[in-house]
């Protein structure tokens, strides 16, 4: 399926601009037992996530009217992401993602002071 794309890069069906993207995951798929049996209720987890792009499906959003297209990807391998390498990544990244990372970051407080906070002596 081709997109129609105006010069603004926004896409169209049937002439509507589309005003809504989302994505969804389809699809179970398999954990090695270590880190399957290590999650409790609650944990946030990052995964390291190879999908494959699927038919977008497209609907009216009956409270607004807009437009909206639903991406679908199909499972092709997942990472779980060891929790110290995940917030290394996320810091790097200067992402804040509550229970993971931390909202102020040593790189940007680098950036902003001048040095690295972590080299003072307390």
């Amino acid at each position: 399926m081709s997109k129609t794309l105006d010069e603004n890069g926004i896409e169209y069906l049937h002439g509507r601009a589309v005003e809504v993207y989302e994505g969804k995951i389809i699809g179970a798929f398999e954990m090695e037992t270590e880190d399957a049996v290590s999650l409790t209720d609650g944990d946030a987890v990052t995964f390291i996530l190879t999908v494959r792009t699927g038919i977008p499906k497209f609907s009216n959003i009956r409270k607004s009217g807009q437009l909206k297209c639903q991406n679908q990807f199909a499972v092709e391998a997942v990472k779980v992401v060891d929790p110290d390498k995940a917030k290394f990544m996320y810091d790097q990244l200067d992402e804040f993602v509550p229970g993971i990372s931390n909202p102020v970051t040593v790189k940007k407080i680098e950036d902003t002071l001048g040095f690295n906070p972590e080299s003072l002596e307390v």
